[in-house]
């Protein structure tokens, strides 16, 4: 058997290479175990003195590593298959070397497939006149590797899994200058992993702000607590982690101030998103309480309106250790500094716990009008209205003969609190949803 380079034998840049069987082997057949310069062959194929088969080369070094076919320095594994048949890469979604590779944007996401072990998939990307910061990862369950490569072929940067990631995802960031860049997308484990993932691409042109707090929880920036940290979403769809580490049980707060970015928020745990809020904060900015144990959580910070929202803000932490705060499953707040903000027009959900919560949700009312305020739902809830001075403007247990209440109130403009609570002496537990409405009068 005699093996023809159909392209260049050393060819930098490319971890994938082709090589052509013109006739012979073992009665013109390749067999498990068979070598040529000690290489194994896999997938073994009749091969025909009259047809061209090929021969898909694959090594498990970094793609600008020469492919150089040899028994010592290249002790890889050949797949075999026919071109356009299977096992080839006629069914791959990108392309396997630069010159097949599939165009992305500098703000794009792409899906992608490793169908196979040994699939390389290829991406271009353009960078714009005056160059600036390259941002590529992938996300999702397959575990992936990744490359970025000038198009001359040499290599920039490398990375398998993102420091402490858990998710097995790459991701790259570079300082690259005007002209044509390829990221080359390969399985982990010596390119034994296969499966889906999805390619993000970003990019921040010099002169423009680059990105302050990383986008994903794998980058967040260390805060300790009662303190106090500046961020900027510098452009639409920004998100911004940060990390903070608890050493015993208590309550910690998480808020925005700012007079002019609207911020959204939530906080997470290793596992799972623990509480959402939008404007529960002064103006536009949010504001959760939540009662936490020992551990490592997370607070994302996003635009408002959909994340459409970029700006300026100063996210502030504070904890008090023991209790005083909402119980560990608490959805809203127990007090009226931790009340859910609610508008009107709005239906929210909720939850009391346990015995003795109290949920509590604030409405800014625009002008003179009728209120009402509503639970449905089969808990037993009764409820109150209050004003800012601290006392009780209506409340109600049953609205006519069933479980939910229901008040009524005309009020001048301003800021109103509603509490919910369970009934029969606040012993009611359950799920409900609260319903906010008002009418200009």
């Amino acid at each position: 058997m005699t093996l023809e380079p159909d392209i260049r034998s050393r060819d930098r840049g490319h971890p994938a290479a082709e090589y052509r069987i013109t006739r012979g082997g073992k009665n013109g057949r390749l067999g498990p175990g068979d070598t040529f310069n000690n290489i194994r062959q896999s997938l073994p194929y009749d091969v025909p003195s009259e047809e061209t088969y090929y021969v898909h080369v694959y090594t498990s070094q970094d793609p600008d590593e020469d492919i150089v076919l040899d028994s010592h320095t290249f002790p890889n594994t050949i797949t075999i298959g026919r071109r356009g048949g299977s096992g080839w890469s006629s069914d791959d979604d990108h392309g396997s070397k630069r010159g097949q590779a599939t165009p992305v944007g500098t703000s794009s996401n792409t899906r992608g497939n490793l169908e196979r072990r040994g699939d390389v998939d290829y991406f271009r990307v353009e960078v714009p006149a005056g160059g600036g910061q390259l941002r590529i990862a992938t996300s999702g369950s397959t575990d992936t590797v990744g490359y970025l490569q000038r198009a001359q072929g040499e290599y920039l940067a490398g990375n398998d899994n993102v420091p402490t990631s858990t998710d097995r995802n790459f991701r790259i960031e570079r300082n690259v200058t005007r002209g044509i860049y390829y990221i080359a997308v390969t399985g982990a484990a010596s390119r034994t992993a296969t499966g889906t993932y999805n390619l993000h691409v970003g990019f921040t042109a010099s002169g423009g702000r680059p990105d302050d707090h990383g986008n994903r929880r794998e980058d967040a920036t260390r805060v300790g607590l009662e303190t106090a940290t500046r961020g900027a979403l510098e452009q639409r769809g920004d998100v911004d982690y940060f990390r903070i580490t608890i050493d015993r049980t208590g309550q910690l707060r998480v808020a925005t101030s700012g007079r002019s970015t609207d911020t959204d928020g939530n906080l997470q745990d290793a596992r799972r998103v623990l509480a959402r809020n939008d404007n529960a904060g002064e103006g536009n900015n949010f504001r959760i309480v939540r009662q936490v144990t020992r551990g490592t959580y997370y607070v994302a910070v996003y635009g408002g309106n959909g994340r459409t929202a970029t700006g300026s803000y100063t996210l502030h932490v504070g904890f008090t250790p023991g209790g005083g705060g909402p119980a560990p499953s608490d959805d809203h707040g127990n007090r009226r500094e931790d009340a859910t903000r609610v508008g009107p027009g709005t239906a929210t959900r909720g939850a009391l716990e346990q015995r003795g919560d109290v949920d509590y949700f604030r409405v800014d009312v625009p002008a003179t009008g009728e209120l009402r305020v509503a639970t449905s739902g089969n808990t037993d809830t009764f409820g109150y209205l209050g004003g800012t001075s601290g006392g009780w403007l209506g409340q109600n247990d049953d609205n006519r003969g069933n479980l939910n209440f229901r008040i009524v109130r005309r009020v001048s403009r301003g800021t109103y609190y509603v509490a919910v609570v369970g009934g029969e002496g606040r012993t009611a537990t359950g799920e409900y949803t609260l319903h906010v409405n008002f009418s200009r009068q």
